[in-house]
C-alpha cells in the first residue's frame, strides 16, 4: 500500500526490519506518519536480501524493511504517503524488477524526498 484510511493508535508499526510482513493496517498508519517502507519479494536471492538489510542498517530512521505478502509486481519497492495535496495526500511508489545500483540510487532519492512528509504530522 501507498496510502489508506486513517486509523487511530495503536495501529502504527514500529520502525525496523521484519522477517514477516506486519499487519497492513499498521503499515498504512506508519506511512501516514511519514515512514518509508522498503518491500522485497520473499523469493529474492539471499545476497540481495542481505544487501537490502545492510542498506537499511546504514540509515534506518523512519524506515521499515518488510517482506511483501501483497503480490506486488516488483522484486523490490518503496512506498511513502505524502501530505500534499491536503487533506489526504498522495501515495508514492518506487518499484524495480531487481535490485541494482540504479535502484539504490533511486531509493536514496525517494527516501530523501518522502521521509517525514506524511499527512499526519506525528512522530
Amino acid at each position: 500500500p501507498t496510502s489508506g484510511n486513517h486509523v487511530d493508535p495503536p495501529y502504527q508499526q514500529a520502525d525496523g526490519a521484519y522477517s514477516e510482513m506486519p499487519e497492513e493496517i499498521n503499515i498504512v498508519h506508519s506511512l501516514e506518519h511519514g515512514r518509508v517502507v522498503i518491500w522485497f519479494d520473499r523469493e529474492l536471492p539471499r545476497a540481495d536480501r542481505a544487501a537490502l538489510r545492510a542498506y537499511f542498517d546504514h540509515d534506518s530512521d523512519k524506515l521499515l524493511l518488510v517482506p511483501d505478502d501483497t503480490g506486488m509486481e516488483y522484486a523490490v519497492a518503496a512506498t511513502a504517503w505524502n501530505r500534499d495535496p491536503l487533506p489526504h495526500g498522495t501515495g508514492r511508489l518506487l518499484g524495480c524488477p531487481a535490485p541494482s545500483a540504479a535502484f539504490y540510487t533511486a531509493l536514496e532519492a525517494f527516501k530523501d524526498r518522502h521521509r517525514s512528509r506524511g499527512p499526519e504530522l506525528i512522530p
